[in-house]
């Protein structure tokens, strides 16, 4: 008895038939198999804009991080809108510090809460200046883009922004990455969805509304 027919096929996630085709394109001949991983690479990054975001905080003489040994990364979620004001402040609302082990086998992620209050050194970003002193630790990639646009904006932030970790936490980032609210939405559109499951009835005061439209 066929228990499929007349059932509504569900459709794989996108992410799931990207890494079937992955798994495919590894399968063939050593020589096609290193082209087929350089295509998927270029594919993967080619939207992926590439810039120093480290700047004077990187590890000194390190020109760009390597592939080999135990890895500490700063991930940073900024607050960027389309249509943003020119030279509006960003600020940093998710600051995660990924540690990969040497083995290159295993990753940890330390989440650095956006409203801890700490001391961002003194900093000049070439167009305003900072005085330092003590704020949240989001506040900091506000202070180094302040006045700022376009790329020059993220990298002085972010510059700004890893000094604070660095002297907060004793740790340098060997790289950074950013993304913004709609890099946000390509993520999830490119999982397909995200499904949370929260175990007790919640009503969130943003929207005060039910499941139903209706006023909370």
């Amino acid at each position: 008895m066929n228990l499929s027919r007349g059932m509504r096929r569900r459709r794989s996630p996108r992410w799931a038939r990207w890494c079937v085709a992955l798994g495919s394109a590894l399968l063939v001949g050593s020589g096609g198999s290193l082209i087929a991983v350089q295509a998927t690479l270029a594919a993967a990054t080619s939207s992926v804009t590439q810039q120093d975001l480290l700047g004077s905080a990187k590890l000194p003489g390190k020109k760009r991080a390597t592939l080999t040994g135990a890895k500490n990364i700063l991930l940073v979620g900024i607050d960027a809108r389309k249509n943003q004001a020119s030279g509006t402040p960003i600020r940093s609302d998710s600051i995660i510090l990924l540690h990969i082990s040497a083995d290159l086998r295993q990753g940890y992620l330390i989440s650095l809460p956006r409203d801890s209050y700490v001391s961002i050194p003194a900093y000049d970003n070439g167009k305003m200046s900072w005085a330092g002193g003590k704020s949240k630790i989001n506040a900091a990639f506000a202070y180094g883009s302040r006045g700022l646009n376009g790329p020059e904006a993220l990298s002085r932030g972010f510059e700004l922004l890893t000094v604070t970790v660095k002297k907060v936490t004793g740790i340098t980032p060997d790289a950074g990455a950013i993304i913004d609210f709609q890099g946000f939405r390509k993520v999830v559109e490119v999982l397909g969805r995200v499904c949370m499951y929260v175990d007790e009835d919640t009503t969130s005061i943003h929207i005060g509304r039910d499941r139903s439209g209706k006023p909370a």
